[in-house]
């Protein structure tokens, strides 16, 4: 069930969306709207995607800061930064974590057919600077026909390169990935 906020709609403002969990069709889908992304068979160990480039701003790095209240100042203050190791302001490791999920999202993969992101597991090999642009390598590791017949686990290996080809972080996501079935289009 869809609610909109009528206090909301009284004063002018936009309109709330809830979701209810109840419902199997989430908010923007049609009930038989195709899959997009890749199903669980798909993802054959071996197989590797590169991500578009996302250049990540000083702004991008004080709206994750404001976001999660890390304001430790290696990140937010200029001064300080400039008498660490790294001369200069550096994103957050977890900023870094976000934009290759972000990264990973818009490869279209898993339009439709992922169902969870069990564990993240990640390094932080090299500092990412305000004005770096960043892109994902994300390969398949291995699959696990678990939890079940209509899903199964899919590790995949992460690594963020930088404008200059080195590493910035290396890691591992374990996903819970739908099967092709004969409920879905694949």
């Amino acid at each position: 069930m869809y609610v909109m906020g009528h206090a909301n709609r009284a004063a002018g403002l936009p309109q709330r969306v809830r979701y209810d969990p109840a419902m199997s069709t989430p908010p923007g889908r049609t009930r038989r709207e195709p899959v997009r992304g890749l199903t669980f068979e798909a993802f054959e160990p071996g197989r590797s995607w590169t991500s578009a480039g996302r250049l990540v701003a000083q702004d991008d790095i004080d709206a994750f800061a404001a976001l999660t209240g890390d304001r430790n100042p290696v990140h937010v203050d200029a001064a300080f930064a400039a008498r660490t190791p790294f001369r200069t302001r550096i994103a957050h490791g977890l900023l870094v974590q976000s934009l290759a999920s972000g990264l990973a999202w818009q490869l279209g993969l898993f339009d439709g057919t992922i169902v969870a992101l069990r564990e993240v597991a990640m390094r932080f090999d090299s500092p990412v600077l305000p004005g770096d642009t960043l892109r994902l390598v994300l390969g398949v590791l291995e699959r696990e026909p678990e939890p079940g017949p209509r899903r199964g686990w899919v590790r995949f290996s992460t690594r963020v390169l930088n404008q200059r080809d080195e590493q910035v972080l290396d890691g591992q996501w374990l996903t819970i990935v739908q099967r092709t079935g004969p409920d879905r289009t694949a």
